[in-house]
Order: C-alpha cells, then structure tokens, then sequence
C-alpha cells in the first residue's frame, strides 16, 4: 500500500525491520464527528509528553517538552513534529536504539477531541482552540503559534471549570491508561497488566444530589455567595426564569474563578459540557450553539461557573422570527438612575401608543431593558427597523438627553438607546439572570408601578431575588405571554409621524 503524502516524512525517518512503531500505509478515512486524542509518555533523549489529535486520516503531533498543565497561566512549549498514522494512537513500547526516538512510550492518556473551528484554518492562523475530552485531560485548551520561531507552538489550558492551578496531571497519573503499567515495566518488557486495563478513577470529588461538584466553592467574593448557593438561587426562580430562556440559544459568561476572576464569553456547545446544555444546530453555523434544558440546565450553569446567560431574541425552532424587542438604555458617565426611569417610561409610552406592551428589566448593571413581547410574526428586519425609528425619535425629540448611536465621545451626560440587540445572532441579558458583577446582583422583571421605588438597576441581588419573588406573590411579568403582538409597518411609520411621549 502507497504511503500516503502526509505520513511520507514519518516513514523517513524510521526503519520498520527494527522499531515496534506501526508501518505507514494509505492515510485513513475519518468517518463520523469522533476524533481520537491520545497524550503519550516519551522517554527519548528528553522526557516529554507527544499530543496527538486525529485529523483529516492522520495524527497531528506535538512534543509537550514539560507535559501538559491544568493552569491557565502556565505556558508549555508544544513542538510540532511529523504527522503520525492513525495506529500510532495505540502504541505502547520500547522503540530501540539507535533508532529515531529511542525510548519508551506509555500511552499516558487518550479520548476524543474537539476542534473550535475549522482545524486548518486554525493551524494556519497560529491558533488552535479544541476541547478535550480524554480519561485525564478534558476540558478547553489551545496550541498557539510562537511568532518567529518555526513550528514552535504553547499548548495553554483555557479557564473553563476543569482548569486547575494546583493540579499537575503529569506527575499524578504515572501508570499507562491502558496496560497499568509503569514506565519502568514497559521498558522492561512487563506483561500489560489486562485484567485491570481500565482508567484509573480519579479522587471521589465532593459531589451533590445537584452533581455539583465543589459546591463549597464562592463564586461572589464579597458575598460569600457559593456554587451551591448560586444552584438553589437557580433552582428557586426556574418557574419564572425559564418561559425567558428556554428553546432559546443561549450564550454564558463564565467565570471558573469566580466573579473576582477572568471571565470569558461561551456561545458554542461543547462534549465537555455537563448535561442540561444542549447543542443547537443553526443553519450555515458551523458549531452548535447553546441551549438551557429545563432546570438541570440551569443546575449546569451553576456547576461550570456561567454568572451570565444572554439569549437570542427567538425561539430556536424558528430563528428568522423574534419573540421580543429589547431597547436597551445604557446611561453614560453622570447620568442619574432617575433620568434612566424617566427614558424607560418615554419608551414605554412610544411603545404602547404604537400598539405594543412593554415590560421594565433592571440590567442588573446601570442601565433599563424596556421589552416588548412579539407574536411570532415579525422578521428581523421588521424589528430592527422599528427599533431603530425609537431610538433615533428619541434623539431628536430630546438630543441633550439621548444618543441613537454608539460615539463614546458623547456619551457623557446622556443615554445611549440600544437597539442592534434587535438583530439574528444579538442577545441580551436573560430576566432572573445573575450577572458577573461585585455584590451579586440580578437582571430584575419589575412592574411599572414599583419602578420609582428603585435606586439602581443592581438593587436586587442573588440573595434578595427569591424574597422578591415569594412577596409578590406572583411574576411581575406574569402578563407576558398574553401581551404578544406583532410589529406592522404602520407602527413603524407613527414613530416619525406622532408627536413626542411624555410620561
């Protein structure tokens, strides 16, 4: 069989009559979304760990000089060499010298992978991102390309949940996942030990009926306020918090660290997700996206440290059609929270007059949410049309006090009024959510009759949500669903033609 063009520089360098390693032949055909991962154990002239990850019938190698890391901050140099055959995945043995890479190999760990995007750009590009999902290594890393120096890459552990700063995986886990045996025993040619050929289970973590794991552990500094804490807090407004954010694809800011920690902003499906968050396949997306699964999906949030979750403005079984209109008041520096109530009310009364209902969010950060709940029938342009004809009749009625655009350099002394979170693919703060802020505090539904009493658009908190709810007696939206209507092109056109609103 022809060696296939990719593996041609491994066969150079090696002489099959004398190394245990696996001949090349054609390049295989990869078949289906799996794709293998395998970390092996290299004691050649320099210990060190070979990445490999399966890719279009070959194995993409690295040589991990120090082994992999758990730490987000620890950089290890990631050495690109020749791409292996797909059988190498499983080689285990003693190669001999003097042949190229004398030394034993364990295989140290092995599973799947997945790619952020396509691989080739990636490579191309001088960064790879992927997760991993193998018996010891699993979670989000990323292979970036050193400027200047060749095919000399950093293999960097992502901040996801399974990020560990004290965690060392290489020194851990010193037997092979698949024979038991130690480095020791394979160069000394030890029978696989085959009746425990299995994964070694890992330390039993502190687990609760939730399937938190750590639930000790605080996400909110200042408040003391803990995963367990925020997985109750979930659980408590599920009833009121879902209608929003179910069937909806939904992106997380997490935060494995904690709100005082690094952040970052997740709106892809990964295999190393717990279950409740679902992929959501959209078309001409190459990876899926998100979605909340009733409450366990809530729960999850909880477990991979999401402080965040913002939602399309559609359902995901019919994407072209909003099912809200959200005109976001963001004030600028000096801005008073009174005048923001103030702007909330002008929209409300725009809205209503034009023939939509309008419901008041607290951002849980500075500003006000006025949303509009649609029928179903309203495309995107339709909504961002309207939206856009609000916010700039607000502008010219008021233009000391609203800005319809983004221009920072004016924005001190005035409201920006949002409306691009009326497009496909924009989200918005989710109602009930928490947000990755000091002091905990929450994405609030109100009702206009209890506006004025509010200081700050992050007066209610985690801990004070769930109080709020059970002395209303009821959802403050709880009028909602039955207030759905669409937007016409008439509604649009009274916002150039009608006369300034005033409440």
């Amino acid at each position: 069989m022809p060696t296939a063009p990719r593996l041609e520089r491994y066969a150079k360098k090696r002489d099959f009559s004398r190394t245990p390693e696996p001949a090349p032949g054609a390049a295989a055909t990869t078949t289906g979304d799996t794709r293998t991962y395998t970390m092996q154990k290299h004691d050649a002239r320099r210990l060190h760990f070979d990445l490999r990850l399966e890719h279009e019938g070959v194995l993409l190698s690295f040589a991990i000089t120090k082994g992999p890391s758990l730490d987000p901050a620890q950089k290890r140099l990631a050495v690109r060499t020749e791409d292996h055959p797909l059988d190498y995945a499983t080689f285990e043995g003693t190669i001999p010298k003097p042949g190229y890479g004398a030394g034993t190999v364990m295989l140290w760990d092995r599973g799947t992978w997945t790619p952020r995007g396509d691989v080739d750009d990636g490579l191309a590009a001088g960064k790879l991102s992927f997760e991993l999902d193998g018996a010891r290594l699993k979670g989000a890393f990323a292979l970036v390309r050193m400027k200047g120096r060749g095919d000399n890459w950093l293999l960097v552990k992502e901040k996801d949940a399974r990020a560990d700063r004290d965690a060392d995986p290489a020194t851990r886990a010193t037997r092979s996942i698949a024979t038991e045996r130690t480095m020791d025993e394979i160069a000394a040619g030890k029978a696989p030990k085959t009746a425990r050929a299995k994964p070694r289970s890992k330390p039993r973590e502190k687990t609760t009926a939730d399937g938190l794991t750590h639930p000790d552990k605080v996400l909110y500094p200042d408040g003391a306020f803990t995963k367990q804490d925020l997985a109750d807090y979930f659980r408590a407004v599920a009833p009121a918090m879902l209608p929003h954010v179910a069937n909806h694809p939904v992106s997380l800011v997490r935060c494995p660290d904690g709100q005082a920690g690094s952040c970052f902003f997740q709106k892809h499906h990964t295999q190393s997700l717990p279950a409740g968050l679902e992929p959501l396949a959209i078309a001409g997306e190459a990876e899926p996206y998100l979605t909340v699964a009733g409450v366990d999906g809530l729960v999850a949030c909880a477990q991979i440290g999401a402080l965040e979750l913002h939602v399309w403005g559609a359902p995901a079984d019919r994407l072209e059609r909003p099912d809200r209109l959200v005109i976001d008041l963001d004030p600028g520096e000096g801005v008073a929270f009174a005048a923001v109530k103030k702007a909330a009310r002008e929209v409300r009364a725009h809205l209503e007059r034009a023939g939509l209902a309008a419901f008041p969010l607290l951002s849980g950060g500075k500003g006000i949410h006025v949303v509009a709940p649609l029928a179903g029938e309203t495309s995107w342009r339709d909504a961002k049309a309207f939206a856009a004809a609000l916010a700039r009749r607000l502008a010219a009625d008021a233009p000391e006090r609203y800005l319809a655009k983004a221009d920072k350099a004016a924005r001190s002394g005035r409201i920006y009024v949002d409306y691009l979170r009326n497009t496909r693919g924009a989200s918005a703060i989710a109602p009930f959510s928490p947000r990755a802020r000091a002091g905990a505090p929450v994405a609030t539904p109100v009702r206009w009759q209890e506006l004025s009493r509010f200081s700050a658009a992050n007066a209610i908190t985690l801990r004070t949500m769930p109080r709020r709810l059970a002395s209303l007696g009821a959802d403050p939206w709880e009028d909602f669903e039955a207030a759905r209507r669409d937007i016409t092109g008439a509604m649009t056109k009274s916002l150039s033609d009608g006369a300034p609103a005033r409440k």
